[in-house]
Parts: structure tokens; C-alpha cells; sequence
């Protein structure tokens, strides 16, 4: 927000989003839009998201990400937009999708009405971001995990467990990459033809400028995100949660990066047996709870030493 020096207005930014039909000259197309308006309404969930980022990032709640994130990778951090007009181009809640990965290991925590949190359902952290925001709020306002600091509003950060979850998290976009960059090869070497698949097909022709999501780095193939996030959440089988010097925290059981090195290709085998029964639909692999328990089938069977 800024105040205009010579008539003293304020000019500030207010998101707006409008829904029309593809092509108003059609008729046809009009009425399907018209029929199908309300259910859309009612799936949008934008304004939500965005009001709960704004008040999590304002209690504190996404400075030790932030910190994490600014130490050990400040490529994508210097993108991330914690809040509304925060001029980044990757959302809060993608990396808050991602941080439940590890949090999902953690042992029971009650939120501020004495409740047991459930963890966030695999397939949410593609299909429903806004709900892994709203639980991440939920998990963060629990006065085991933080207490106010006693300068303002501002919350701190007081557990080892989600600590050491967001620490794992902050290196999560940097793996993403990498199996985004690598998936094409691997699924080909499998014996498929990634190049085929309608979804790439489309996204490639598109899109002319092909970059991985978060470090930005160019790739000859852009993939479907419903391909790639199941494969994301299977590296949850590396983690695990420990008790040290008697407190539970979560930690690699080996370094992500040389396991993807040598194992991804053969993992993307095992995990691609699932494009044929959702029929290669990106959208029903990334939403369908199978793909994420194949994944981390894979990733286990992987580290087993019997994939």
C-alpha cells in the first residue's frame, strides 16, 4: 500500500478473480457455464487460501521456514510469495503442500480444542493445498507446538519434531526437481513413451518455456504435476521419525539426493504401473490414494534393496 504524495489517496492491490465461459459467442458453451457456475463457486477456494497465508505468515507461523529456506536455499526462497502481493511466483501453500510430507511422521499433537490432528491425507497435498494450509494454521496454533513470544501477536516456535520436519522440507523443492528433470528419461527407459501421453503432449506444446517448478532450471519436457507429486511423497519412505537425547525428531535415513541418483529409475518403473489404470490422466493419478501408496511401495522396496 502506498499514499499518494499530492491528493493523499491510498492505491493498493486487491485480488480479483472472474469466471467466464471460454467463449462467450457460444451458446452452447454459455449454458454448459451457466449450469456448471455454482459448482465451481463452491469449489473455489483462492480467497480462503490467500486470508489464511496472510494471517499465518503475520503470527509468525512461517518464520522458521522462511529462515530455513533463506540458509540453505535462497534461489527458491527469494520466489516464495508468504503472502498476498508478496511478489513471488511460488504460492506459500506449495511449500506448506510439502512440508506435511515429514510432518505427516510426526507423533499425535493436539490442536488448541484438546483434539487429536489427523494428518493430511497424501493426495491432498496435489488436489486440495488450501486444506493442507488450513491444517498447517490448525497444527502451528497448538500451544505444543509454539507459544506467543510476548512482543505482540507474533508466536515462536518451541518443537523439536516440527522443527526438524521443516527442515527436511526446506530441501524438498530441490529433490522435486531433480525427479521432474529425470522422470521422462525414467519412465522411457521403463518402456513407455512419455512423449505420447496426451497430457504431455498438450502441456509441451503450450508451454515454450520449459523450466523445473522451483529452481528454474530448463528441461527439454515439462510434466503434469499429478505425475510427479506422488513420486515426491513416496521419499517419505527416507525419513524417519527418532527419539534423540529423549526428544522425537525427524531425519533422513540416508542422503535423498544419492538415493535418487541411483535408484530413481528403477523406482519410476515400479510407479508407473499406475498410469494404465488411470488411464494416463494426470489428474486422477495425482488425486488417487493408490498412486501415493505405489509410490512409497517403490521407494521402500528401494531402499529394501528388493525393487
Amino acid at each position: 500500500m502506498k499514499k499518494d504524495p499530492d491528493h493523499g489517496a491510498l492505491h493498493f492491490y486487491v485480488p480479483v478473480e472472474l469466471l467466464v465461459p471460454r467463449n462467450p459467442n457460444d451458446l452452447a458453451c454459455v449454458e454448459s457455464f451457466k449450469g456448471e457456475l455454482l459448482e465451481i463457486c463452491a469449489a473455489r477456494n483462492n480467497n480462503v487460501q490467500l486470508q489464511v497465508s496472510d494471517k499465518a505468515n503475520q503470527l509468525g507461523y512461517f518464520d522458521v521456514l522462511k529462515e530455513l529456506m533463506d540458509a540453505r536455499n535462497p534461489a527458491v526462497s527469494s520466489r516464495i510469495a508468504w503472502k498476498t502481493n508478496d511478489g513471488g511466483d511460488i504460492k506459500a501453500q506449495d511449500i506448506v503442500a510439502l512440508a506435511w510430507i515429514p510432518l505427516g511422521l510426526m507423533t499425535s499433537v493436539k490442536d488448541q480444542n484438546g483434539r487429536t490432528m489427523e494428518p493430511v491425507p497424501p493426495q491432498s497435498i496435489y488436489k486440495n493445498k488450501g486444506v493442507c494450509l488450513k491444517q498447517f494454521e490448525k497444527l502451528m496454533s497448538s500451544s505444543s507446538v509454539t507459544t506467543e513470544s510476548g512482543e505482540g501477536y507474533k508466536h515462536v516456535l518451541n518443537n523439536r519434531e516440527v522443527t526438524s520436519a521443516f527442515q527436511i522440507a526446506v530441501e524438498l523443492p530441490v529433490l522435486y526437481d531433480y525427479i521432474y528433470e529425470r522422470f521422462p528419461a525414467c519412465y522411457n527407459a521403463a518402456g513407455g513413451l512419455y512423449g505420447r501421453i496426451t497430457a504431455v503432449k498438450t502441456l509441451n506444446e503450450k508451454r515454450k518455456d520449459k523450466r523445473t517448478p522451483f529452481g528454474g532450471k530448463k528441461v527439454e519436457t515439462l510434466n503434469p504435476e499429478g505425475f510427479i507429486m506422488p513420486l515426491v511423497y513416496g521419499m517419505q519412505a527416507l525419513m524417519e521419525n527418532k527419539v534423540t537425547h529423549g526428544q522425537h525428531e525427524i531425519v533422513w535415513r540416508q542422503p535423498p539426493m544419492a538415493f535418487l541418483q541411483n535408484h530413481l529409475e528403477e523406482i519410476v518403473a515400479y510407479y508407473s504401473g499406475i498410469f494404465s489404470m488411470c488411464d494416463y490422466d494426470p489428474q486422477k493419478i495425482g488425486k488417487n490414494h493408490q498412486s501415493y501408496a505405489q509410490a512409497l511401495s517403490g521407494f521402500k522396496m528401494a531402499l529394501a534393496g528388493i525393487l
